[in-house]
């Protein structure tokens, strides 16, 4: 990881460990069908989803996201995303525009929700993506948001700025990051997957996340380094 190579440049040569930002696994686990079914109700999602969670940012990429949805129009997809009226900058104001200008205002359900409530709209959504953007001074550290939805046994979609490919470790697709002609092929190839096939891909990144990424083998790798 890049983490890893700054600290071996710095001369932590075989001494730098790498440890997730561990999820809570009593939030983030896949629910019942009943629990989805009722949030899915409730949101008045009735179409496969594509969910985006986190900061509405730039370098988040959310605007390529819209992009690549808006491009595949033909297929009946909904998009789950935070309903950021509640704290306007110029970058929601330019999403609250692009939905518009899109014409995917009647695709796109927003949501409002603190972070214990959270696991329930992860496991409403089919498909959850990460789109960040590298700048020259950031990229994506880590997407914590990305194992908490694989937790929740969805199937997520990240590009590889930073440490999303390691991140999501073959459990997922990978984009090239700023491509949307990618993102949007990534996307169609989900959506029109049997349903069967795409939830199986969800319950092996569960599987994965809940072993490798949780707050449990967090404190695991802690324990063996200070034994």
């Amino acid at each position: 990881s890049d983490g890893t190579r700054v600290m071996e440049a710095l001369g932590f040569q075989g001494k730098a460990t790498q440890i997730p930002l561990g999820f809570d696994p009593e939030l983030f686990h896949v629910q019942s069908k009943e629990k989805i079914e009722a949030t899915r109700g409730r949101l008045g999602l009735h179409r496969p989803t594509v969910a985006y969670f986190g900061r509405l940012t730039p370098e988040k990429g959310v605007h390529l996201l819209m992009d690549a949805l808006a491009s595949i129009k033909d297929l009946p997809w909904q998009f789950l995303v935070d309903h950021f009226s509640d704290y306007e900058t110029n970058y929601t104001a330019e999403l609250k525009s692009r939905i518009a200008t899109l014409g995917i205002s009647d695709r796109v359900v927003y949501f409002d929700a603190k972070h214990e409530e959270m696991p329930a709209h992860m496991n409403a959504a089919d498909i959850v993506v990460l789109p960040s953007l590298s700048t020259p001074k950031w990229k994506e550290q880590y997407g914590r948001v990305l194992p908490e939805a694989m937790a929740c046994g969805k199937v997520v979609v990240g590009s590889d700025s930073g440490a999303i490919p390691e991140l999501v470790a073959g459990h997922g697709r990978i984009f090239p990051e700023g491509n949307v002609r990618m993102l949007a092929a990534v996307l169609h190839e989900l959506l029109t997957m049997d349903a069967a096939l795409r939830e199986d891909m969800g319950r092996s990144a569960a599987a994965y996340a809940q072993e490798n990424l949780s707050i449990k083998r967090q404190a695991e790798i802690w324990a063996g380094l200070l034994s």
